[in-house]
C-alpha cells in the first residue's frame, strides 16, 4: 500500500523527511523580484513592494507538489480538504494537476480519480483556554474514518490553528492527516511544518495567489510583497 511511503515519519506538523521547498532568500534585492518587471495594475502599483513568487513559478511548484502526492498515496483513496476561502486557488491549481497526473497514469486501475474534495471553514478562538476550534462545511466527518485527509492551506503562519485543526480531525479516526501548503512563512514561533511544501518565504507581509489583506490582493497570480503604502491604504 501506498500509506507505507508514510512510515517512519514523525507526526503530522513535523515535517519530518518531507522533501524541502523552494527557498526564497531574505534578500529580495535584484531583477528577479522587481515588480516592473512583472504585470501588475497600474492603479494600485504602488501598494506592491516586490514580486516574491511569479505566477509561473507558482504553477509549476504545484505541479511538482501534485505530482509527489501522487508518488506517496498512489491509488489510495485521498480526501483534500481546502481550507476556505484563501486557499481556493492554490487548491484547484493543485486538484487540476493532480487530475492530469491521474489521467496520464497507466497503472490506474479505477475509472475514476481516487480522491475527494471537501471544503471547510475553520475558526479559531485562542483566547480560551481549551483553544475552541470551530469547523463549518463538512456535515459527515465520519466519512474520514480510516481515510487518508490531507489538509491543503495557502500559507503556514504560525501554524497553530492547523495544529488545532489536524488534532480534530484525528478525533474521527483518520488512517492519516498530512498538509500540504503553498508557502510556508519563517515566522519566529511558528509551531508546524506542512508536510508538502512549495516555498519557504521570508517573514514578509504577502498577498496574491488567494492571500488577501482586508480583500486587497487576492487577485494576483503573483505572490507580492505589500508596500507600506499598501497597508497604509487598506488598513482598517
Amino acid at each position: 500500500m501506498a500509506a507505507k511511503a508514510l512510515e517512519g515519519r514523525g507526526i503530522v506538523g513535523s515535517g519530518d523527511k518531507r522533501k524541502d521547498p523552494v527557498w526564497i532568500g531574505d534578500d529580495l534585492t535584484g531583477s528577479m523580484f522587481d515588480k516592473s518587471m512583472y504585470v501588475i495594475d497600474s492603479h494600485r502599483a504602488d501598494y506592491i513592494e516586490k514580486v516574491l513568487i511569479p505566477e509561473g513559478l507558482i504553477a509549476d511548484r504545484t505541479a511538482k507538489l501534485a505530482y509527489d502526492l501522487k508518488e506517496v498515496y498512489g491509488q489510495e483513496e485521498l480526501h483534500m480538504i481546502c481550507l476556505l476561502k484563501g486557499s481556493r486557488p492554490f487548491y484547484n491549481a493543485l486538484i487540476t494537476a493532480m487530475q492530469k497526473i491521474y489521467a496520464a497514469d497507466p497503472t490506474q486501475k479505477v475509472s475514476h480519480y481516487s480522491f475527494f474534495e471537501h471544503f471547510v471553514r475553520v475558526q479559531s478562538y485562542s483566547g480560551t483556554e481549551s483553544g475552541d476550534l470551530t469547523v463549518t462545511g463538512m456535515s459527515e466527518l465520519e466519512e474520514l474514518r480510516g481515510k487518508h485527509v490531507v489538509i491543503v492551506e495557502d500559507i503556514i503562519d504560525t501554524g497553530k490553528t492547523l495544529t488545532q485543526f489536524c488534532v480534530y480531525l484525528e478525533q474521527y479516526g483518520a488512517a492519516s492527516v498530512r498538509t500540504v501548503s503553498l508557502l510556508e512563512k519563517r515566522k519566529p514561533g511558528r509551531v508546524f511544518s506542512g508536510d508538502f511544501v512549495g516555498f519557504s518565504i521570508p517573514d514578509v507581509f504577502v498577498v496574491g495567489c488567494g492571500l488577501d489583506y482586508n480583500d486587497f490582493g487576492r487577485q494576483y497570480g503573483h505572490v507580492c510583497v505589500v508596500s507600506d503604502a499598501g497597508v497604509g491604504a487598506y488598513k482598517k
